[in-house]
C-alpha cells in the first residue's frame, strides 16, 4: 500500500490495526510508529506475564523503532489479560520516553471490534471502536488484493512444517548436485521453481530436497530466485512456504528467509516477520548461524524499511538469474 495513511481519531486509528497488522490482534500491545509525519511500521508484542519478560519486550520494541518521532500504543487484551497488557504497554512507553520517543494519547480496548469501547489511559477520554471493515486501511488492502486474517494463528500456520523430506532424499538431491556441477543444478532447481510458481504446482518432495541443497550451497542462486518478486510475489510466496514447510534446519530456514522476503515485497510485513522469526527458530540448537540475507531483512522489516526499498534485491536477483541461464516471469510495475 504505497498512498499515505492518514487517520484523525482514535476510533479510526484502533480500527486500522487489523488492516494494518494484517490480522486482528488479541491479548497484545500494538505501536503504530510515526516517522517523517506518516506511519513508518506498525509493531505487535505478547502482553507479558512477568517482570523481566516485559523488560525484555520494552527493549525489543525500542530496537525496532530506530527512527520513530512518535509511536502510538493500544493495549488490546480481554479481562483475563488486561493487567498484563496494560503493565506490557507502561514498560514499553517508559523504555520509548528514555529514548526521547513520545508516546501520546495510549489506549486500552478489551478486543477490535465495531462498537466496543475504548479508553485513553491518560485521561477520561474514551469512545466507541469504527468498523474494522469500513476502515478506509482495510477498504485499500482489499483493493490491493491483501487478506485480513482472523487472527495472527492464521498467518502463523503457514509456516507449520508437515512430513518433512527424507534423508534418502537429500542424498539424491545432493548426488545430482554433484553429477550436474554447481551452476547447472542451480540453473535446472531454479527454472523448476519458476514454473511451479507460474503454474501454480504444489512444490513435491524431490523439488523440496532439492531446494534444500541448493540455497545453503550456492548463495547467488538464492538470491537469483529473489527476481520472482517482481511478478509475482504472493504466488512465489506460497512455492517457497510450501518448499520450506518440507525441510529442517538451515535449508528451511533458507527458504523460510525467501519465503518471507516475497512477503515483504508484497506488502505482507506481519506475515514476513513470522517466517523471518520462524527461520531463526528452525536453527536453534543447529550448529549453524542465521543466514546473512535473513539478518539483513530482519533488521530491515523492523527498522521500517519500505517493501519498495527491497524490491532492488529482485532487480539484482533478476540479473543474477539471467547470468545462470533462467529466464524470470515478464515483471510488473513493482
Amino acid at each position: 500500500m504505497n498512498s499515505p495513511i492518514r487517520i484523525s481519531t482514535p476510533s479510526d486509528m484502533i480500527a486500522a490495526i487489523p488492516a494494518l497488522l494484517g490480522f486482528y490482534p488479541t491479548q497484545s500491545v500494538v505501536g503504530i510508529v510515526l516517522s517523517g509525519g506518516q506511519i513508518a511500521t506498525v509493531i505487535r508484542v505478547d502482553a507479558g506475564d512477568n517482570d523481566p519478560e516485559r523488560s525484555a519486550t520494552a527493549a525489543k520494541f525500542v530496537g525496532m523503532t530506530p527512527t520513530a518521532e512518535a509511536v502510538l500504543l493500544v493495549a488490546v487484551a480481554d479481562a483475563r489479560a488486561a493487567g498484563a497488557a496494560l503493565k506490557t504497554l507502561d514498560a514499553i512507553r517508559d523504555a520509548l520516553d528514555t529514548e526521547g520517543i513520545i508516546t501520546p494519547r495510549p489506549l486500552y480496548i478489551p478486543k477490535i471490534e465495531a462498537g466496543m469501547h475504548w479508553t485513553n489511559l491518560d485521561g477520561n477520554e474514551n469512545g466507541v471502536c469504527a468498523d474494522p471493515m469500513a476502515s478506509t486501511v482495510h477498504t485499500a488492502r482489499v483493493v490491493d488484493g491483501l487478506v485480513v486474517e482472523s487472527s495472527r494463528d492464521n498467518m502463523v500456520a503457514t509456516y507449520r512444517q508437515g512430513r518433512t523430506v527424507e534423508t534418502g532424499d537429500m542424498r539424491e538431491a545432493m548426488a545430482t548436485a554433484h553429477k550436474e556441477g554447481s551452476d547447472q543444478f542451480a540453473q535446472n532447481v531454479l527454472t523448476e521453481l519458476v514454473a511451479a510458481a507460474r503454474d501454480g504446482r504444489t512444490p513435491d518432495v524431490a523439488l523440496a530436497a532439492r531446494v534444500g541443497i541448493l540455497f545453503p550451497l550456492h548463495v547467488v542462486a538464492r538470491d537469483a530466485a529473489l527476481g520472482l518478486a517482481l511478478s509475482d510475489p504472493m504466488n512465489a510466496h506460497r512455492v517457497m512456504a510450501a518448499i520450506a514447510n518440507q525441510l529442517d534446519g538451515i535449508a528451511r530456514a533458507e527458504a523460510l528467509t525467501v519465503a518471507g522476503y516475497f512477503a515483504y515485497a508484497a506488502g505482507r510485513g506481519p506475515l514476513a516477520g513470522i517466517a523471518f522469526n520462524t527461520a531463526y527458530d528452525a536453527i536453534r540448537g543447529y550448529p549453524a548461524n542465521p543466514p546473512r540475507l535473513l539478518d539483513l531483512l530482519h533488521r530491515a522489516l523492523t527498522s521500517g524499511v519500505h517493501q519498495d526499498q527491497i524490491l532492488e534485491l529482485a532487480r539484482t536477483g533478476r540479473t543474477q538469474a539471467q547470468n545462470l541461464g533462467v529466464e524470470l516471469p515478464e515483471a510488473s510495475d513493482a
